[in-house]
Formats: C-alpha cells, sequence, structure tokens
C-alpha cells in the first residue's frame, strides 16, 4: 500500500502549502480530501479560491464536479456551462435531477 497523507494532521500543523499541493496528489481520493477540507477552511480566501480552480479541470469526474458545485455554491458564474454539462449531459448516475 502506499504511503497516504494525513491531512487532518497537516490541517492542525497549520501546512497549507503542503494542502494545495495535494490537490495535484496522483491519487484521486487524496485530491479530492484536499479539496474539500481547503474549500470548508479558506472559502473566504480568494488567494486559496484560486488555487483551488485546478480542480475544476481535474481528471477524475468526482474531484471536477465536487470543484464545480463547490464554486457554484459560492455564486461563481464562470462554472455555468460546467454545471449545464453535469446537469444536461452526464451519464444517468451523473445527472441531477
Amino acid at each position: 500500500m502506499f504511503w497516504r497523507p494525513d491531512i487532518p494532521k497537516l490541517v492542525e500543523a497549520g501546512k497549507i502549502k503542503r494542502l494545495i499541493r495535494l490537490i495535484r496528489h496522483r491519487r484521486s481520493d487524496v485530491r479530492l480530501e484536499a479539496f474539500e477540507t481547503l474549500y470548508r477552511l479558506h472559502k473566504d480566501d480568494p488567494e486559496i479560491l484560486e488555487k483551488l480552480r485546478y480542480s475544476l479541470k481535474d481528471k477524475d469526474r468526482m474531484v471536477r464536479y465536487n470543484a464545480i458545485l463547490s464554486f457554484a455554491r459560492l455564486g461563481d458564474k464562470s462554472v455555468i456551462d460546467d454545471l449545464y454539462t453535469i446537469v444536461a449531459k452526464g451519464g444517468i448516475d451523473e445527472q441531477i435531477d
């Protein structure tokens, strides 16, 4: 088994730069947890949000959709086309009713 970063421990230690680097980790579950953690703790910080935009184009659908929906919750109009794609063109299990 590969080593997995301890994200709660990084948060506790205040290692924000390390968390930001994890949104580019090779494992999608790590990228997703890093994104969700940073978003939850720093959604009011424009500098961190700008770095989180990287996840809007993630190769993993769950990471990408989570990022799109998170930015939509903030009222970010730049994700409208991506929201449309999720709703209208996603697979049956991906569509929002």
